[in-house]
């Protein structure tokens, strides 16, 4: 089902007395759009500074997190409903925050074992349940502990809830089956942002040994989302 066939804008926080501007991609958009090198740089710039934070954890040998604006595309490329938020100044190709929604569909099946095999989920999708993931959630270092993580979130939601009731109003009265219930699923390293996401009210599914090289678990959380009370 795709929905977003036009850029929807709107009015971002406020930024050290600036006015910003939050848009919301497909990813085909994404893909033609003045942001795409910078998205690509901001989100290597917010991981590397991550992951240096602790660097006993042994993130900082993993490299940049994407190498190529096609690696950011082909996560997103298979599933037509997945968007990408930016924040950014008006008229400006800047990337100050990102984040990538994309729905989960469950494991794939017969994937080849390869580097990033531990950072998929493994846990199926109830019947009654649609299910998205959190993917690529990254500040520019210079505007981290502005609230932008939360912010996105929030906006990532009210994205999602949207479209589901769009789908509850298609498909009333119809015989097909509509999933009742959402949920957001993200994978994050347990011992540098878990927390982050335990405190705003998500919960732990099971965590996963990052592996040889490394000294960190991968956590695998979700919370479900209340569309009711929009």
């Amino acid at each position: 089902m795709a929905i977003l066939n036009v850029t929807k804008t709107s009015p971002g926080p406020r930024l050290n007395g600036r006015d910003t501007t939050t848009s919301i991609f497909s990813t085909a958009q994404i893909g033609q759009s003045i942001y795409l090198d910078n998205l690509v740089k901001t989100i290597n710039d917010a991981f590397r500074q991550a992951h240096a934070t602790k660097p006993e954890l042994g993130m900082i040998s993993q490299g940049e997190r994407l190498g190529s604006t096609e690696e950011l595309l082909e996560n997103l490329s298979d599933d037509p409903e997945s968007f990408i938020l930016i924040i950014s100044y008006p008229d400006d190709d800047g990337v100050i925050a990102t984040a990538s929604y994309r729905r989960y569909h469950g494991p794939v099946k017969d994937r080849p074992v390869d580097r990033n095999t531990p950072w998929f989920r493994t846990l199926e999708v109830s019947r009654d349940t649609e299910e998205w993931e959190l993917k690529l959630m990254a500040t520019d270092p210079h505007y981290q502990g502005c609230g932008l993580a939360a912010y996105m979130m929030k906006t990532g939601e009210a994205e999602i809830i949207s479209r589901f009731l769009q789908k509850l109003e298609a498909h009333r009265g119809a015989s097909a089956h509509v999933p009742s219930k959402l949920k957001l699923v993200i994978c994050t390293p347990l011992e540098l942002t878990a927390h982050f996401y335990l405190r705003r009210g998500f919960v732990m599914d099971y965590q996963v040994w990052r592996g040889e090289g490394y000294n960190f678990h991968i956590a695998f959380l979700h919370r479900h989302i209340d569309y009711t009370s929009t």
